[in-house]
């Protein structure tokens, strides 16, 4: 047993503090929105859901009257606000570009820029362009090699009129709330990591801590925490020490063990007049022992030492892409002497470039019809006759295209 707790832990729970720290960093601008991000609204009617700011961007789900949004910020298209994925929603990714782990009740993205799209097939819609290592819930669908899953990190858009934003009081009761749910993530990643080091030091000690009062404590977290990707954190988390748990319970059940509680220290005695020593007697050969194979460890796919330090640590900011422009990508059916088949507009409509792609390239920029997009690539001078607007607007050989969250 003082092998296997550490061994059970190590396996069941590390690798899941870093990603719940990383979960907290903000990925919109909540500035531009009198609404603070993490503010949950609801719906006024049963009105869609959308991939991108705009009434012609396809439907994620339609969503009924009273079912509720995670704001994220303000769209650069006005009057359109920037939410979480819903949670009823699905997206699909390639068996490929993912990996099982927690027995595959999740998967883990393992190549950079992997697309989540909104069918199973190559020619879907993307969803979400995900990073190495970025988990996703597993919705328990297949289609060929396609898994349908939840993206925490995905975002949707809808328009401010169907929903029921709060008043100021509700914002500040929501942010009140907000800050005690965040107050208790910060304890509970904290004894999380001094449980862990506690583990690795001692696990007889280890066995003796609170590890049902920690489990209770993400519960409420994975409750009540207005991010929903730090309440996937927060149930991962829970998750893996439930596992612990239930293994340490059966391995006690197994062999009639209880779990060792500490022992008061023994008064010392007085020194005695040491006897004359005896010969020593010849050690008892070890008789070798059985396996014990009533407890399987479970498997984790990448295994990190984690220490109480790395539980103040921010995560480390990501570095922008260098785009030469951003908008929303859409059709070129009103400008047909610029040649391109594509261009970008601002959220006020304005053409802002016009579109095409770079010779040999495979990427496919129908797939990002609506969606609020960055592009790089050489940009051209056009001469205002081929469009006929009032402004110079470039004509940009796209090389590379990535979604912003905006």
């Amino acid at each position: 047993m003082r092998l296997l707790l550490p061994l059970l832990v190590f396996a069941a729970c590390s690798g899941h503090l870093a990603t719940a720290v990383a979960a907290t960093s903000a990925d919109a601008d909540p500035h531009q929105l009198e609404l603070p991000a993490g503010i949950t609204a609801t719906m006024k009617s049963r009105a869609n859901v959308r991939f991108g700011p705009s009434l012609n961007a396809r439907v994620v789900r339609a969503m009924d009257a009273g079912e509720a949004v995670e704001i994220v910020g303000a769209a650069q298209v006005p009057d359109w606000l920037v939410i979480r994925f819903p949670l009823q929603g699905t997206a699909w990714v390639h068996g490929k570009v993912i990996q099982a782990i927690d027995g595959g009740k999740r998967w883990k993205v393992t190549t950079e820029g992997a697309k989540a799209r909104d069918d199973a097939r190559l020619l879907g819609n993307i969803v979400a362009e995900l990073g190495v290592g970025e988990i996703l819930e597993d919705r328990n669908r297949t289609v060929g090699d396609w898994h349908a899953v939840y993206v925490p990190s995905a975002v949707a858009y809808v328009h401010r009129s169907v929903l029921n934003l709060p008043d100021g009081q509700a914002v500040q009761q929501q942010k009140a709330k907000a800050k005690i749910a965040q107050q208790s993530w910060g304890d509970a990643q904290t004894t999380y990591a001094r449980y862990f080091a506690a583990v690795q030091h001692d696990a007889n000690a280890a066995a003796t801590l609170d590890w049902s009062g920690l489990t209770q404590q993400l519960q409420s977290v994975a409750k009540d925490h207005p991010e929903s990707a730090v309440r996937q954190s927060a149930q991962r988390i829970r998750d893996g020490i439930e596992r612990v748990l239930e293994a340490t319970q059966a391995v006690h059940d197994a062999h009639g063990q209880k779990p060792t509680t500490p022992t008061t220290p023994a008064t010392p005695t007085t020194p005695t007049t040491p006897t004359t020593p005896t010969t020593p007697t010849k050690p008892n050969t070890p008789t070798p022992t059985t396996p014990d194979n009533s407890l399987q460890v479970p498997a984790h796919d990448d295994p990190v030492a984690l220490t109480p330090t790395e539980v103040a640590k921010p995560a480390a900011p990501t570095a922008p892409h260098a785009f030469i422009a951003e908008g929303c990508v859409s059709e070129n059916s009103d400008y047909p002497k610029v040649g391109a088949p594509n261009l970008l507009i601002d959220g006020n409509s304005n053409v802002v470039a016009f579109l095409s792609m770079k010779p040999g390239s495979t990427l496919n920029l129908s797939e990002y019809y609506w969606r609020w997009v960055g592009v790089s690539g050489e940009s051209k001078d056009l001469d205002t006759a081929l469009h006929g607007l009032d402004r110079k607007i470039p004509l940009i050989i796209v090389d590379d295209v990535g979604l912003l969250k905006k």
